[in-house]
């Protein structure tokens, strides 16, 4: 059944009833001119009473913009007869002010049952909705620090399981180290008499002799990955020229001829101060990693900058291989991880360990089918020599 409210004949009867409503209300006839309101409408609308709105139109009380849509609506509800309740719309003021309100509108009838205009209400819910804003905004600041948190943690949980494994390694890589290295000398030593006494061996022997020296080659290199990852000697730093360090280390890397070498070593770059020593098995790890990730041939490129302010030197290696997948890229430093046959994950954990023991830090970028850059980053000696 529909509810009736009557225009007639009483105007100052729902004048009264109204003024008590704790919100804005107001009612129009079918030309959407004001019949009446009461004083919160008035008072938001800019009149001194409610009696100053009566016969008004939207277009003299509001912006053109906004009158248009408030008649449209009017319509809508008067043509339908079905009321437009609890809808929200959003205002802008000429001067930039915003404000939200949530407004009912009704089919007005008198007694006959026919819509002679529209009754309606509304409420600003501005700082509802600025409070809903900053709760809003609140939430999710609080969500970035709780993932940053979450991230720290998780962190810490890696560092922790890395230090851990390091741990492990430590409590055996002495002794298994030691115990490995003398009969890996003593083979490699019989492989040596073998090859000079059977100078006339077939193909085949000096074939498999060829094969034992190399794996016992890997299996020195583990070794020694294994002690330099789990207790890092003290450096002994000189004063060393970048480019006769990379050249002396290009010099015991085994290049295969289907890989191009390109350096690019300014003669400014000022001088370091490293341990030759490690930083000559820092690069030989990155050289090799680079040159066995191109099994078809590729580029490497071996670049050196300065940076005079913050007074360091940086020594790129690029290859122009497969790339690293993203999920695999934040553990490539960590002891245990590799994604290679025959690897055991202790060469890049050296490579940091001797890096950072030297001053340095190293980093890496890469994606699928686009290659890997390694850089390290060491700190530079004052004066500047020739890098001739």
């Amino acid at each position: 059944m529909k509810k009736t409210l009557e225009c007639d004949p009483s105007q100052v009867l729902l004048q009264n009833i109204v003024e008590g409503v704790p919100m804005r209300i107001f009612w129009k006839d079918r030309d959407s001119r004001y019949l009446g309101c009461n004083t919160l409408f008035a008072k938001d609308a800019g009149l001194a009473s409610p009696e100053e709105l009566i016969g008004k139109t939207d277009f003299e009380i509001s912006w053109k913009e906004q009158a248009v849509l408030y008649r449209a609506d009017d319509l809508r509800v008067m043509e339908s007869g079905i009321p437009n309740l609890g809808f929200e719309e959003v205002q802008t003021a000429p001067e930039g002010k915003t404000i939200w309100l949530r407004t009912n509108k009704m089919p007005l009838y008198d007694a006959a049952q026919s819509v002679v205009g529209v009754f309606g209400t509304y409420d600003d819910i501005t700082k509802q909705k600025l409070a809903e804003d900053e709760i809003r905004r609140l939430n999710e600041a609080l969500e970035v620090k709780v993932q940053e948190r979450t991230k720290q943690l998780q962190d810490a949980q890696e560092e922790l399981v890395r230090k851990e494994k390091l741990v492990l390694l430590g409590q055996v890589a002495d002794t298994v180290g030691h115990e490995l290295r003398n009969p890996l000398g003593v083979i490699n030593n019989a492989v040596y008499f073998l090859q000079t006494v059977l100078v006339d061996a077939d193909e085949t022997t000096k074939e498999y002799l060829g094969i034992i020296k190399d794996e016992i080659a890997d299996a020195e290199r583990i070794v020694s990955d294994l002690l330099d990852a789990v207790r890092t000697k003290p450096p002994h730093p000189e004063m060393v020229v970048v480019a006769e360090l990379i050249q002396q280390t290009l010099r015991k890397c085994n290049v295969a001829s289907s890989v191009t070498v390109r350096l690019d070593i300014p003669e400014t770059i000022p001088v370091i101060q490293v341990d030759p020593t490690q930083m000559r098995q820092v690069f030989w790890n990155l050289i090799t990693n680079a040159v066995e990730a191109m099994p078809e041939g590729g580029e490497l490129d071996i670049r050196v900058d300065e940076d005079p302010v913050a007074k360091t030197v940086t020594i790129s290696i690029k290859d122009s291989g497969s790339g690293i997948a993203p999920e695999h890229l934040a553990m490539l430093f960590q002891p245990m991880f590799t994604t290679k046959a025959r690897r055991v994950g202790l060469g890049l954990v050296v490579v940091k360990n001797l890096t950072q023991a030297n001053g340095g830090s190293v980093s890496v970028k890469s994606a699928p089918g686009k290659g890997s850059v390694f850089s390290v980053t060491l700190p530079s000696a004052s004066e500047l020599v020739s890098a001739s």
